[in-house]
């Protein structure tokens, strides 16, 4: 998915219903410009941003091989900043 739009107002919106096994964890210190590093947290799901490219990714599983999928295409690439994302659970 592209997204063509983005601006310093939107937020991004990732919702997660119960049992799907991503073991999602949001930490807004990780999601500053610069401290998103893969592999970061062990065993568990977080998001990576490449700013040169617009890449927004998930990577399911932290620091094990594999698991990286890109979510969506930031057209422009631009700067993110933590307040705008934010993680839904649903039971």
């Amino acid at each position: 998915m592209t997204i063509k739009d983005f601006t310093a107002s939107d937020t991004i919106i990732f919702e997660q219903l119960e049992n799907t096994g991503l073991n999602l964890v949001f930490d807004s210190t990780k999601l500053a410009i610069g401290t998103m590093t893969q592999g970061a947290h062990a065993g568990l799901a977080q998001f990576l941003y490449n700013p040169a490219t617009g890449s927004l990714m998930l990577d399911t599983n932290g620091s094990i091989t594999g698991g990286v999928v890109t979510v969506a295409l930031l057209e422009h690439a631009p700067t993110l900043a933590a307040n705008q994302f934010a993680v839904e659970f649903y039971l």
